[in-house]
């Protein structure tokens, strides 16, 4: 009877990059958690990790089981979902800090929907000054679209 065959091993140079990559991941979803402005310093830390999982996946070819590549290809996704939720903070630092402070001060679910509302029409209206809009603006409801005009 033959012992099954081992499972490969990562060398040790993949080793500290996939330890990095952890590490680097974790201080960037920990800094999303956070108040402004530390969530800004998730970004770096999502870009790092991002190149320092390619590097990884680089030197793991041929040595590494599925669940590990499974593993880094998922970690990788989540760095890519970070930066682009870290870019859009930096890119709407200033909306997104009106919207944080407005609603650290709402009680009432009316003063929270306020806020929400604030915080949109003023992403569209930056977003706006670029070309794009962030958020589809209401369709029109039927009442109004069924309404004869005056003349």
């Amino acid at each position: 009877m033959n012992p099954a065959p081992a499972p490969p091993r990562l060398s040790l140079p993949a080793l500290r990059f996939v330890r990095w990559f952890a590490y680097l991941l974790a201080i960037a979803v920990v800094m999303t958690m956070l108040p402004l402005p530390w969530t800004l310093v998730g970004l770096p830390a999502a870009v790092a990790a991002a190149v320092v999982a390619v590097v990884a996946m680089v030197k793991m070819r041929g040595t590494a089981s599925t669940m590990v590549w499974a593993t880094m290809a998922a970690g990788l996704l989540l760095s890519g979902a970070l930066v682009l939720t870290c870019t859009a903070e930096a890119v709407f630092y200033r909306e997104f800090e009106a919207y944080q402070q407005c609603r650290s001060s709402a009680i009432t679910v009316g003063a929270t929907t306020a806020c929400d509302r604030e915080f949109r029409d003023a992403v569209n209206a930056r977003a706006h000054r670029f070309g794009v809009s962030v958020y589809p603006s209401p369709s029109p409801s039927a009442s109004q679209a069924t309404s004869p005009s005056a003349s």
